[in-house]
């Protein structure tokens, strides 16, 4: 009933690299992740959806690599709320199967992950600007070392959040 609430953002996670790189590795992995995506969806399980953005990461960071693209703060962050919202999505498809939903509670559901998907963009846009001001005084491999160190503090918030036990 409510499992096409996950199709857009699942596209766009899957369908971002494609644009940065239609090569067909990129495009492969594009299957790949969707795959695990779509079984996940369907299974209501949050670790195939995050198994299925942890693919689409590498199709966006194998993209960027073959195509020496600079990398996009737009696609960046159009990615990350994407993925924010398939895995919160699937995490409610999780909590309410075989529950009727009101109309009006569904409606509220989807005004906070609207509300929440602001939230993300601006504090992505806020990380962003300071990122670059902090890099601005630091010499390139000291800078590549604190990106590292961001990307994977966010990335273990992230699991930390969203990985727990399913029922």
């Amino acid at each position: 009933m409510t499992r096409w609430l996950a199709a857009p953002p699942a596209l766009l996670v899957v369908a971002l690299p494609v644009l940065v790189l239609p090569s067909r590795l990129v495009v492969g992995l594009g299957a790949a992740a969707a795959a695990l995506c779509a079984a996940g969806v369907l299974g209501r399980s949050v670790r195939l959806v995050t198994a299925g953005a942890a693919c689409a990461l590498v199709q966006l960071t194998l993209a960027l690599w073959l195509s020496a693209a600079p990398v996009s703060v737009v696609t960046s962050i159009a990615l990350g709320v994407a993925l924010v919202l398939l895995l919160e999505i699937v995490d409610f498809l999780r909590r309410v199967h075989g529950v009727e939903i009101d109309p009006a509670v569904l409606r509220g559901q989807i005004g906070y992950w609207v509300e929440r998907a602001g939230a993300n963009v601006a504090v992505m846009l806020l990380v962003y600007l300071a990122a670059q001001a902090l890099s601005l005084g630091l010499p390139v491999p000291a800078a590549a070392a604190l990106a590292t160190a961001g990307a994977l503090g966010a990335l273990v918030g992230v699991v930390r959040a969203l990985w727990h036990e399913e029922a």
